[in-house]
């Protein structure tokens, strides 16, 4: 199970509406069954970024799972992560990819977003306070997943009770944020997992 498509199953992004002990956080949700995690820090300085990031780096190092950051190419690199996420508005992933030689996923909700990264993230599907603005019909994964070859996850407003909806369209995996940090982080974590597991084969 080292496929990077395997290490994509249940992709936690933090939120910190949501998280008051990151550490902490971070290892329940990776005891649960989390296979990568996000930091998504906007309001940090990049100083400060950088150390958290290494902090997390840290505590993952006995697990096998990946480690991105939002946006930051270059405080991926300096911190050892595995790799970095960028939405449709930021650096053009191909040009980030062979820079810097790490992995990147990007954001698409277009069919003319698509890029030569090695994951994409589609949504949001349901209403959610991560990724606000209008709903992506579900329809629009099954056509993308259906036309690219690399790892296409679900992100925005998925939670245990829905996740099943976009994973029977071709998700390989989910993200999720609220769903995940809000409340027991390890019995949230040990749910998703078990729908995304019901859903993927890996």
């Amino acid at each position: 199970m080292n496929t990077l498509r395997s290490k994509l199953l249940l992709y936690g992004i933090t939120d910190r509406r949501y998280i008051r002990d990151l550490r902490r956080a971070i290892r329940e949700a990776l005891d649960g069954g989390v296979t990568a995690i996000q930091i998504r820090e906007k309001e940090l300085a990049d100083g400060e970024l950088l150390r958290e990031v290494e902090e997390v780096k840290r505590i993952m190092e006995r697990y096998d799972a990946l480690l991105f950051v939002n946006d930051r190419p270059d405080i991926a690199v300096l911190s050892g992560a595995d790799g970095v996420h960028l939405g449709k508005e930021d650096l053009p992933g191909k040009r980030v990819k062979e820079t810097f030689g790490i992995l990147v996923g990007k954001t698409v909700k277009r069919m003319e977003d698509l890029e030569e990264v090695d994951y994409l993230a589609c949504g949001p599907f349901f209403p959610s306070s991560t990724k606000p603005g209008s709903l992506l019909p579900i329809s629009f994964l099954q056509e993308l997943t259906g036309k690219v070859t690399i790892p296409v996850i679900a992100v925005g407003g998925i939670t245990h009770e829905n996740a099943h909806l976009v994973l029977e369209k071709g998700a390989c995996g989910i993200a999720v944020s609220r769903s995940l940090f809000e409340g027991d982080v390890y019995e949230n974590a040990k749910k998703l997992r078990k729908v995304v597991e019901e859903y993927v084969a890996h």
